[in-house]
């Protein structure tokens, strides 16, 4: 499905407004162009998101498909941080219209310790390299570079760039940017979260990100924080998230293992997050472990909160997963959460949980059909908004109110987890009950937003065709 887009940039530096005409012109054209020509245009995707983040696989199949269905003759070439990425992609996702090609250094293994030492050299040689090549390319001279087979360059790294979780994920990802800007290649930055940064990793990100020739933020906040860390070279464009473009897998009587009509209506969805409580009840004084603990105490409350006072059934319903071999593992695979949860909640008997993994568009496709959906994690309410499904949001950052808030219009329905655990309780309660009060004008708000907001997604393939003629790439 194309999406007519409906939003225009009118500044260098913009948030895109309202324009139906120009843009149905300006997609007439490129796609026009695209197709009249047969030359092929070589795109390189880095930073490819994890697939076995629902989120993270939803961005990227929403990715390849718009570049497929825009750019027809072009080859697009995935970069995954590990082989068995490649697989899943290929193998479970059916990805098998596009190339992959191993990571130029990274080398995971379980702990961050072993992967950073077994990643050092490759990484080191990597930029050794990309270095000599461009100091004999001012000789007249060449030498082999790993990107000179692309043209240009995507990056869909989504929220990595941001301090918010730790200095690796930041780090690894301004590193791919800063070789890929090496190449001389344009390098594009696809709707993504920026952050806040302290020193010296702002200085870092300053100067990575100010060689990029297009970044495209997913919220108001990710703009302020470029300006903040002064990034004026390349163009900034507020494009929401890919993922509201995911598109869900045919409804049927079983979804991802989940018989619907066993279940007693209203069914209420509820996606826990298995590291959100490291960013829960921020004043206390306890432990991590302590925290956790607390997490999901609330969340079996609000379990049986919403079992006892509204008669539903409740899905617990993962959406990150993770491998038992990987250094992560405790902290990414939310099936932890969802079985502790379950053997928590009081209403037992009116409670399922998924256990095992399924395609995003599976998932996606049981959040729609829920009646009620409690998200926390942000793609679980990107899948549950697009879906119009009434959502309550408990959010642990500053993109839940950009993106779930602003763009959506569901201000009034996002409870932050930092506060004091009394109140996040008090407020979930009170968000669920108005929010099922109100589900059917919520829906038909939701309904209203989600065309804007699926065309601003959309606009992000304009942005990358403006941006390719801008770099020379006209061949297309």
């Amino acid at each position: 499905m194309i999406i007519k887009p409906l939003f225009r940039s009118s500044r260098r530096d913009t948030e895109f407004v309202y324009d139906e005409n120009y843009f149905s012109i300006a997609h007439s054209k490129a796609c026009k162009q695209s197709r009249s020509n047969k030359s092929e245009l070589r795109l390189l995707i880095i930073n490819v998101c994890n697939p076995l983040s629902m989120g993270g696989a939803a961005i990227t199949s929403v990715l390849v498909k718009l570049l497929r269905n825009n750019f027809p003759n072009a080859t697009i070439t995935l970069m995954p941080s590990r082989r068995k990425d490649r697989d899943l992609y290929l193998n479970e996702y059916g990805m098998k219209d596009v190339a992959f090609v191993p990571h130029l250094w990274y080398d995971e293994k379980y702990s961050t310790s072993s992967t950073l030492i077994h990643s050092a050299i490759p990484a080191l040689e990597a930029f050794l390299g990309l270095s000599i090549s461009n100091i004999l390319k001012k000789f007249n001279s060449t030498c082999g570079n790993p990107f000179d087979k692309y043209d240009a360059i995507l990056d869909l790294n989504s929220d990595a760039i941001n301090e918010h979780y730790g200095l690796v994920f930041p780090l690894y990802t301004l590193f791919n940017l800063m070789l890929a800007s090496m190449s001389g290649k344009p390098v594009i930055v696809c709707p993504c979260t920026i952050g806040k940064f302290g020193r010296p990793l702002r200085y870092i990100a300053k100067f990575v990100l100010n060689r990029m020739n297009l970044i495209m933020v997913r919220e108001e906040i990710g703009r302020r924080n470029l300006r903040s860390l002064g990034v004026s070279k390349p163009k900034i464009a507020i494009v929401a998230d890919l993922a509201f473009l995911f598109e869900p897998a045919q409804q049927k009587e079983t979804m991802a293992g989940i018989r619907l009509a066993e279940l007693e209506r209203p069914i209420v969805g509820i996606a826990p997050s298995q590291e959100i409580s490291r960013y829960a009840f921020v004043q206390s004084p306890e432990s991590p472990d302590v925290k956790y603990e607390n997490y999901v105490k609330l969340m079996a409350q609000i379990a049986d909160f919403v079992i006892e006072n509204l008669n539903a059934s409740v899905i617990l319903i993962p959406q990150s997963l993770s491998e038992e071999s990987t250094a992560r593992y405790r902290w990414l695979d939310d099936r932890i959460a969802c079985k502790r949860i379950h053997a928590s909640v009081r209403n037992n008997e009116k409670t399922k949980m998924i256990n095992e993994p399924f395609r995003p568009d599976e998932l996606k496709a049981l959040i729609g059909a829920c009646d009620l959906f409690i998200g926390c994690r942000m793609h679980a309410t990107i899948a549950s908004t697009s879906s119009t499904v009434p959502t309550v949001t408990v959010a642990y950052g500053e993109k839940f109110e950009g993106i779930i808030g602003r763009l959506m219009g569901q201000q009034d329905r996002i409870v932050n987890i930092g506060q004091d655990y009394d109140a996040v309780l008090d407020q979930l309660k009170t968000k669920i009950l108005s929010t099922w009060e109100n589900r059917d004008d919520v829906r038909q708000r939701l309904k209203q937003k989600l065309k804007y907001v699926q065309n601003s997604s959309f606009s992000a393939v304009l942005l990358i065709q403006e941006s390719l003629r801008k770099s020379g790439l006209s061949g297309w």
